[in-house]
């Protein structure tokens, strides 16, 4: 979650969803066991790589009854009765929905984060818990935006997550329960990585 709590304050399901529905020009918000958090912005490395993974899936989906979705598709928590806004999101199969309304989905299949430094920690840890709720979640991808990296969490059953992870130039990653292959070399398509920091150097 890249945000910050509007209010502490606890509120309801319903008024976060009144709200937000009711919203235009106003930024999204994610609600977080009771808590409304805005939304930050997102740097061009992470909105990069983002936009480069839905391409890449979408691709892959096609002639397969699989949909890829970006940063703007809202997914329900039913466990810890949360309503947040994954970096990436794909569905095989039927979409089931929250309400009658179709803008919030409870049933997704594969969740993305791109990390960065103030939501890592949450993403490997809070947020997973949180998606680990989600019955039909069976891959879990954290892809890094300071160098070519990711991590891959597949469930293996209800309560045991197996972490497959790969670097550097000509690696891929391979989606075995969306049967996909994700080249890194595609994944940071036009991602401009910041320069490697000096070596310390101690002395006498």
């Amino acid at each position: 979650m890249a945000g910050i709590a509007l209010d502490h304050s606890p509120t309801t399901e319903e008024e976060y969803l009144a709200a937000e529905r009711a919203s235009v020009d106003k930024p999204k918000c994610e609600f977080v066991e009771g808590i409304v958090y805005a939304m930050a912005g997102a740097s061009i490395n992470h909105v990069q790589i983002s936009s480069n993974l839905t391409k890449i899936l979408g691709n892959a989906f096609n002639g397969r009854p699989c949909r890829a979705f970006s940063a703007d598709l809202k997914v329900h928590l039913e466990a810890t009765s949360s309503f947040v806004y994954p970096d990436n999101v794909a569905i095989c199969g039927p979409i089931a929905t929250y309400d009658a309304h179709e803008d919030i989905i409870t049933n997704p299949s594969f969740i993305a984060e791109v990390l960065s430094p103030s939501t890592e920690a949450y993403d490997r840890g809070k947020k997973f818990d949180h998606y680990r709720g989600i019955d039909t979640l069976e891959e879990y991808f954290l892809v890094s935006q300071d160098r070519k990296h990711v991590d891959l969490y597949t469930r293996q059953s209800k309560n045991e997550w197996l972490l497959s992870s790969t670097s550097g130039d000509g690696k891929s990653m391979e989606l075995t329960r969306l049967k996909v292959s994700i080249s890194l070399d595609e994944l940071y398509e036009n991602v401009e990585f910041p320069p490697p920091s000096a070596p310390v150097v101690a002395s006498r």
